[in-house]
């Protein structure tokens, strides 16, 4: 199972529901990892969005009784979400799952992640209202995990940004 998340200098990675910054690189980043797999997200992650994302496969983590699935999301507890997982890996065993957010759902599958796909923001603004987990954020600077830039620190077309991505995977 994989994480993704773009977090800044501060470990920010949200303001008000929505990303504090407009990283074109990193949308494309988390595009073509996420593309044609299956995505694990709460609901406050999901109503952010302007609908399911495309050529995906969605799971929505949620308490809110929520009517019955659409169209590639399945609405799942956390009682039914691994058999929910399990089902989905037996039908369509050649993808992968990707953690897209939020902060809750990150903590509660970590013990099940093998690799994590980190966007660093660089950026002179500081707001921000959500932050990445710091036991996550300690864990994978130990021994424990390998560290493989990605991509290094560069500018982004956009040019308030820089930004780089690293993988940790578990050893």
């Amino acid at each position: 199972m994989n994480l993704i998340v773009a977090i800044d200098q501060n470990n920010i990675i949200g303001d008000n529901m929505s990303l504090p910054w407009k990283v074109p690189e990193d949308m494309f980043f988390f595009k073509e990892m996420t593309i044609n797999h299956i995505v694990i997200m709460g609901r406050k992650t999901f109503e952010t969005l302007s609908s399911p994302l495309k050529s995906r496969i969605n799971v929505v983590i949620t308490s809110q009784p929520i009517a019955g699935d659409i169209q590639n999301v399945y609405f799942r507890n956390m009682n039914t979400v691994h058999e929910t997982l399990k089902n989905l890996r037996e039908i369509y065993p050649e993808k992968k799952v990707f953690v897209i957010g939020g902060n809750q759902t990150y903590e509660l599958f970590f013990p099940f992640i093998e690799t994590l796909y980190i966007t660093k923001i660089h950026r002179e603004e500081t707001n921000g209202d959500t932050f990445f987990s710091e036991k996550i954020r300690n864990k994978i600077e130990t021994p424990e995990y390998e560290k493989i830039t990605i991509c290094s620190l560069q500018e982004s077309k956009n040019p308030k940004y820089k930004y780089e991505i690293i993988q940790y995977t578990k050893k």
